[in-house]
Formats: C-alpha cells, structure tokens, sequence
C-alpha cells in the first residue's frame, strides 16, 4: 500500500514526541512492506516561503513546504490555501492509496475533504488539543492555568492576546538576526522575541475591549465549524491516551468512530539493556524540552528543597530554545542538580539505565509521552504531574508516583519518600507495565489501513463509482 504521512514537522531536524513518533512508525511500515511518502510543514526563514524541497531521511522519501506563518488572518492559521495548493500537488503526483495525517498544524484542516474528494481514504491521529485549542493545542491560558474543556468566551480572551501570526518585518527581523548569529556567534533572538511580543500583543485579558473579544468569538465559532468538517472527512481517529479520548468525546465524535490505541516504542535499543545498580544517591532524571510548560523549574526548586539528602538529578534537554527561562533555572540550581544539555537518541537507553526514577513534571495535560514510554521499557519508574496523559500512563503507588501539578513542595515530597521509604522503589520498578513495541504498533496501523481501504473499495463499488482515481 502507498501511504502519505501528513506530519507538521519532521526529523532530524525537528524531534519532539509526534514527530519523533511519526518517523518511527513510518520507519517500521516501510518495513512491513508499505511504500511511505511523508508531507511535512517546515519554518526554514532562509527559505522561501511555501518553497517545496525533497529529502530522503532514513530511505523516506519527504517533501517538505516552507511555512513562515505570515498568516494575514486567523483562519489562515488552519485554514491556508497555498498550504492546500501544494498538497493537491503532493497527492498528484504521489498518487497514494490512504493518508495517515500524523498532524494538521502549520497545514490546513480541509486536507481531509481534498483527499475524500480526490477518492483517497484517510485515517488522523491525534497527539494533543490543537484542533481544540488554537493556542498551540495546550489548553493552557498565557497566565499558565489549565483549562479543563474549551469555552468560547475564555477562549476568545484567551486568542485576543495570543501571537499567532508573524509579519514580514519579523521575518526579515529573524533573517538578520539569524545572519549575525552565524558571522559572530551571538544569538540576539532571545531580546528580539521580548520587542516583538510587545509590539503584537496585548497580554493583558483585562483590558480587551468588547469588541475585540466578540470578534475572536465569531473566528472560533468559524474555526469550529471546519474541524467538525474535517472528522466527518475521515475514515477513521486513532486517541493515543484516555484523556485525550475523552476530550475528543466531549467535542462530539462518536465513540466508536475513535479508537484508544497507544503509541509503539522502538524496543529494540532496550533489549539486554544493563541496568547501573542503585549507589548511595538516589539519581533523578529528566528528558524533553526546557521549557516553562514543561516543568523543569519544578524539578529544580524541588531538588532545592532536598539539598542535603542523598539525592542527585541530571536534565537533559536543548538549552538554546528559551534561552531567559534557561538563566532563571541557572540561578536557581544546587550542586545536586546537573544541567546537562541535549541528548541525541541514541544515547536515551544508556542513560535511562544510570536513573532510579524520572521526572515528568509538565504542567499542560500532555498526551502519551514518549519519555515516560522509554522510562518504562528501560525498568525506570516515572514520578509525574498527577493530569492528563501522565497519569493515564503512570499509576500512582504501582508504576510511580503522582504530584500535585505545578506544586514543587509536592514533588519534593514524592522524591523525599523515594529516598526514604525502604522498599517503595523497589515496589514501583516491580509495577512497570509492558509497553507496546512498535512492530505491533505497525501492524495494528497496517490492520486499520487495510480496513479502510476496504470500506472505501466497498462504498465506491456500492455507489457504483468505477473509478475513484485523482482526477483534480
């Protein structure tokens, strides 16, 4: 079968969890015999925008479009024509039997109605609450509180004082910037995000006037619309975690029409893994982005609070990003806490095997985190905020230990009794559930695809439709 992967980014030079998941299964897919093109968004800013280049990445074949986001209207953030024209263009000319949308960010949510109106199948996956949540799919206020459904009035407050669009000014802006950055070393983005966020947005809900919110809750209610649109274009929604599900359920879709089904970790690296017995510390970890929205302050103003027990941790993570969050974590770090940088992949199962526990403190409700997978496959009981996908995967006192979200006196609590408690590690490593391997992961895909082709085939012969090839 030849299937088109839709993924918002893709490795290598993009890898947190979806995109990191998307490569691996299509990775494994090829192997069960399945040609695989990927469709992919990218933001090179020495690129032309919406230019289309072609890549082999591990013997895949992808085409990646160069979107700057110069939305010039909210809609454009979900709806962008040019993003459509060049996927019309992919399906042409790669001609494929089923789309798998990994993800629809940085492209458009009418791709599932281009492919059902092309007669090609489709199956979408979903990693988090974009189609939800038009801030970054997080359903996080900017002030950092949760939301525990979507609401319009919050929702329209919330998007009035969110930037999601970029002008020409800040692109060139970057592009000088980034020109600088490689003549002489210095990275200036960091002060010139800081102006930018001054001159575009108003982070103040308060002071919105009536007029501005109304707007915004007529562009959801659009927004809205089309999503609801695009469920109905598609075959068939993979729900990696409960949580996730269930939101999803709230929206509306019918329950059988989603299917909880988890994410398959490559195992393979974790076979005859050795583990590194436990010294006399007891060694904590973290993995992911250093970032406010996940947590890593929390881990460190916990560590803070455990000075002087015999206790030590080590975060891993691209420090480059939030550069201003990275120096207010530097002020606060202890000897017992070792800001320790990136990690490249391969390296993830050695270290895995030095930790007695990992720590997964993000504050936004996450999906299925692909570190906790890892955790669990390297024999790591995981110590996580007690929300969403996070607890889904983790059970409090079997597999690891839940905190209160955002609460670092509580994770400091959580770690105090890993160090004191006897035989509660102990107990925690022994309650590790299995973990999915991605082969099975594949097969699985590989049993729905079939089945929705299938269906498709059967409804085509039903309508007496002789062809469903692409006639654009």
């Amino acid at each position: 079968m030849k299937i088109l992967v839709v993924a918002h980014r893709f490795p290598p030079k993009h890898q947190t969890g979806a995109e990191l998941y998307s490569w691996r299964l299509a990775r494994r897919l090829r192997k069960e015999g399945h040609e695989i093109v990927v469709f992919a968004a990218d933001d090179d800013l020495m690129r032309r925008n919406y230019s289309v280049r072609t890549s082999d990445v591990d013997g895949l074949p992808v085409i990646e479009v160069q979107n700057h986001r110069l939305h010039r209207s909210f809609e454009e953030t979900y709806i962008d024509p040019r993003m459509e024209a060049a996927f019309v263009d992919v399906l042409r000319n790669v001609r494929p039997d089923l789309v798998h949308f990994q993800h629809l960010l940085h492209h458009s949510v009418r791709y599932p109605r281009i492919a059902r109106e092309a007669g090609i199948p489709s199956v979408l996956t979903l990693h988090e609450y974009w189609l939800l949540c038009g801030r970054n799919g997080q359903m996080q206020q900017g002030d950092g509180s949760n939301c525990e459904r979507p609401s319009l009035d919050t929702c329209a407050r919330c998007l009035c004082t969110f930037m999601w669009a970029r002008q020409k000014i800040d692109l060139w802006m970057l592009r000088g910037l980034a020109s600088v950055a490689k003549l002489t070393g210095v990275d200036l983005k960091a002060q010139a995000r800081k102006l930018r966020l001054r001159r575009l947005v108003n982070t103040d809900p308060q002071s919105l006037s009536e007029e501005e919110i109304e707007f915004m809750r007529g562009q959801l209610l659009l927004r809205e619309a089309s999503v609801r649109d695009m469920f109905e274009m598609v075959d068939a929604v993979i729900a990696p975690s409960p949580s996730l599900r269930a939101r999803f359920l709230e929206f509306g879709l019918d329950e059988e029409s989603v299917i909880l089904h988890d994410y398959g970790t490559d195992l393979k690296p974790f076979r005859n893994l050795t583990r590194v017995p436990r010294g006399e510390k007891l060694r904590v970890g973290f993995m992911g982005s250093v970032q406010p929205v996940k947590g890593v302050h929390l881990l460190v103003q916990a560590m803070a609070d455990l000075e002087g027990l015999p206790i030590e941790a080590t975060i891993h993570g691209d420090l480059s990003s939030k550069p201003e969050y990275v120096r207010a974590l530097r002020k606060q770090l202890t000897p017992s806490v070792n800001l320790a940088g990136k990690i490249p992949s391969t390296a993830v199962p050695r270290f895995l095997s030095e930790l007695d526990v990992l720590v997964v403190p993000s504050t936004w409700w996450e999906n299925s985190p692909l570190v906790i997978h890892e955790a669990f496959a390297a024999g790591v009981p995981v110590v996580c905020s007690g929300m969403g996908g996070m607890a889904d995967l983790v059970k409090d006192g079997v597999s690891g230990l839940h905190f209160e979200t955002g609460n670092a006196d509580d994770l400091a609590a959580q770690l105090r009794r890993l160090v004191e408690e006897p035989g509660l590690l102990e107990r925690l490593v022994a309650g590790i559930p299995e973990i999915e391997d991605i082969r099975r992961d594949a097969r699985f895909h590989s049993k729905l695809f079939e089945a929705v082709l299938l269906h498709h085939e059967e409804l085509a012969a039903e309508n007496d439709i002789e062809d469903l090839a692409l006639d654009f």
